[in-house]
């Protein structure tokens, strides 16, 4: 499947057997005996990993087959799924339009039925954008659910590594193979915030408003105070922590790395100390804000992307606007799902985003499997 720029190296084709998933992990993810590249060119003679990352470790106690390792933005940093050095990985809903990124081939990789579930990463959205664009689910836990040992840092205060699957019953599944012994609670969603933005609403927000009142809950609109300042804020933190991991190979590699990745650690670098700590400081108390309001409502609710998937060609500069769903809660550390939802009279997905309780990742996944199952 080279032609899909979906893997970084070999794709394991051969059956598996019986009861066995296959697993496909993102390229920022250390497996024993294969290279780490971070889908960089200044990496691409990285020596073999010597020890499996502790959530690929784990895994392997499981029925598993891994099948490659999977494309991405450069260093993670990105949400297009276009690859400088490797290509760009094909939406498999439309082969002409980005997949979304930086877990762009993991979301590929599940999209076009070569894996059963995949390993990516999340810093701000990385799972759930490509899954949103790409039609299939993606999972972010609560900030230090599962161990980030092994996995390349980008930036270490809103790092999280999670599964991305078809959908919501099988993103279930490869949690439990991750988390065995989570158990949900014993309790339902009954109220629903439906985050609203202040702007021109489309097609996509339109489908997550009728799969909502599809579902049978008190849905109502909520506006968050200081909802764009957090997503800047974030931006803040990951650009500097970016810079802090990755200056290194900037300075050594040269042109090894990609232009648009090699400008997110350069913005990083402007980055003043105190800005820094202001935009910690912001993070609290933003945390706060949405572990309030989740005290209140079940679960919070909006399109995980107020867009669907743009056209590679001609792509130009995007309207990150569309992408500013997600950073929010990476900052605040609460669990954030993106479900796959069809939109009438298309073949592109919207993909509908759930967020949950700190902590309660389990509960969340179970709870929008169960709503999703309404539609």
């Amino acid at each position: 499947m080279t032609e899909h720029n979906i893997f970084i190296g070999e794709y394991d084709d051969s059956p598996a057997a019986d009861g066995t998933l296959r697993v496909a992990i993102k390229d920022n993810i250390d497996v024993a005996g294969m290279p780490t590249t971070l889908g960089s060119r200044a990496r691409a003679s990285a020596p073999a990993a010597q020890a499996d990352a502790a959530v690929v470790a784990h895994l392997r106690k499981g029925p598993i087959k891994i099948v490659g390792k999977t494309n991405l933005d450069e260093l993670a940093n990105g949400a297009t799924g276009i690859n400088p050095w490797y290509g760009a990985v094909a939406n498999p809903t439309d082969p002409t339009r980005i997949s979304g990124g930086s877990s762009a081939g993991s979301a590929a990789a599940v999209g076009f039925g070569l894996a059963d579930f995949a390993l990516g990463t999340d810093t701000g959205g990385s799972l759930r954008i490509p899954a949103a664009l790409c039609g299939v689910a993606g999972f972010k836990p609560s900030k230090g659910y599962f161990s980030t040992l092994g996995v390349h840092p980008t930036a270490e205060r809103m790092d999280v590594v999670g599964p991305m699957a078809a959908d919501v019953s099988r993103l279930r599944r490869a949690f439990a193979l991750m988390a065995p012994d989570a158990e949900p609670e014993n309790s339902a969603v009954t109220r629903v915030a439906r985050l609203r933005f202040g702007e021109e609403e489309n097609i996509v927000d339109e489908t997550v408003d009728a799969a909502l009142a599809a579902m049978g809950v008190e849905v109502e609109d909520v506006e968050i105070p200081g909802w764009r300042e957090a997503h800047f804020v974030t931006y803040t933190i990951i650009a500097h922590q970016c810079w802090s991991n990755n200056r290194a190979l900037l300075e050594t590699a040269g042109d090894g790395v990609g232009e648009v990745s090699a400008a997110v650690v350069l913005d990083g670098e402007k980055i003043t100390a105190k800005e820094y700590g202001e935009a910690f400081a912001f993070g609290n108390a933003w945390s706060m804000r949405i572990s309030e309001l989740l005290e209140k409502y079940d679960v919070l609710a909006c399109p995980t992307v107020s867009t669907v998937a743009p056209e590679i060609e001609g792509l130009g500069e995007i309207q990150w606007e569309s992408f500013s769903r997600t950073m929010q809660f990476n900052l605040s550390g609460h669990p954030a799902l993106s479900a796959p939802l069809d939109i009438a009279g298309s073949h592109l997905k919207a993909g509908l985003q759930l967020v949950g309780a700190y902590g309660k990742d389990a509960w969340l996944l179970a709870q929008a499997e169960e709503l999703l199952g309404r539609l």
